[in-house]
């Protein structure tokens, strides 16, 4: 009887533990969940760096390196990179979007120009017509 009460307190106190060790187990995994989700939603490539700095820590610290660890490291630096690359492209976006203004710009003085130009052409050749009409009418006015 006593041996059996024995054994039915280490099976309690085993079953405690596991009971336990369960619990830790769910609160850590809704834990990974959430830093998963929050990891998720951020979109700068520093706030993504920092992370897989976390990660690199946490692999350095923890022999057992699992795959899971390893498969999160690679999403959340393939996140980096796109993270990354979206930021390029919206500076060359602004860039471009700036020559372009500038290139309108430029077009538009020019053609304000061309027109200066064609209409002092255009004065010139009436001065010149002028000028031979004057001529004629002297030489009309002389006879």
């Amino acid at each position: 009887m006593k041996d059996d009460l024995k054994s039915l307190a280490k099976r309690l106190d085993t079953l405690e533990k596991s009971l336990k060790l369960a619990d830790l187990d769910k609160r850590m995994k809704f834990a990974e969940d959430r830093i998963r989700v929050l990891a998720d939603s951020l979109t700068s490539s520093k706030d993504v760096e920092k992370m897989l700095d976390v990660y690199y820590k946490r692999m350095s610290n923890d022999p057992n390196i699992s795959n899971k660890v390893l498969m999160r490291e690679v999403e959340l630096s393939n996140k980096a990179r796109e993270s990354r690359d979206k930021e390029m492209d919206r500076e060359w976006e602004k860039e471009n979007q700036r020559i372009d203004k500038e290139t309108r710009r430029i077009q538009k003085d020019l053609e304000r120009l061309n027109r200066e130009t064609v209409s002092e052409a255009r004065l010139k050749a009436i001065e010149m017509r002028l000028g031979i009409v004057e001529a004629i009418a002297n030489s009309a006015l002389r006879k």
